[in-house]
This record gives C-alpha cells, structure tokens and sequence, in this order.
C-alpha cells in the first residue's frame, strides 16, 4: 500500500517522509504527545488515515481550535502510521469512522492554491504553504 501511495503523493507533488518515529518534531519544539501542535508557521497533525488512491489524509475536527491552528500554519506535517494506509477513500473513511465515530472530518490532500485571473498561481492562501506526509513504519 505504500508504494501506491508514494505514487499518488508524487503525481500530487507531495513530500513524504518516511521515519521509525516523529521525534525529529520534538527536536523542532513541537509536542508529539497531543493529536496537533502548532508552533510560529510550523505544525503537525495526527491522522485517523490516508488513501493511498487519492493521497489524501483524514483528521478529525473535533475542536474549531485545532482547525484554525492547522490552516494557519506555513508548513503542516500530517502524522499517520503505516497500518492508517488504506487502498481507497472509502476504506480509509471507514477506518476513521471506527477510530471517532462521532467526529467531524476534513479530508486533506496538499498545500492551498489559488490562481487571480492573470494565471498567477500563490500557494498557502487559505490554509497552509506546504503539506509534508509523514509516515511512521
């Protein structure tokens, strides 16, 4: 499931960042113990799961808090174990639904982008400037 979803991730020009644990947010002063962290422009979120089809990756809102915080943020690491890795957004949409059945999700692929009407495209209007996925094996 990995490798479809690497590929998915480069077609989307998405960075993933395969690790053994998420101490190197830790070294950035981030606090890997809570479900978000967000510090200056920098900021991660924990993942219920991902779709390797569509690379997308599916966070609970389960406070209008932790939504503000991980939009406003410049580069947003999206935390997910190797087992959160389902084939298609329907599976991966039933393993969160059976992780918070009650919670509120938002579905997360890449970096904001807009264009004006000059074709100028800007990245990070409306939420983030850069999305990193982070995968734990």
């Amino acid at each position: 499931m990995i490798n479809k979803l690497k590929e998915s991730l480069k077609i989307n020009k998405i960075k993933l960042l395969e690790v053994q644990s998420f101490v190197f947010l830790a070294e950035m002063g981030l606090d890997i113990s809570k479900d978000y962290y967000c510090l200056s422009d920098t900021g991660f979120v924990k993942a219920l799961s991902v779709s390797a089809e569509s690379a997308q990756a599916i966070i609970d809102i389960d406070k209008k808090e932790k939504l503000e915080k991980i939009m406003t943020v410049q580069t947003l690491y999206i935390l997910f174990s190797f087992n959160d890795i389902k084939e298609n957004l329907i599976e991966a949409y039933n393993l969160a639904k059976q992780k918070k059945p009650s919670a509120y999700f938002i579905f997360v692929s890449q970096e904001s982008k807009t264009a004006d009407i000059e074709k100028t495209l800007v990245s990070g209007v409306q939420g983030p400037k850069k999305v990193i996925f982070v995968c734990e094996k």
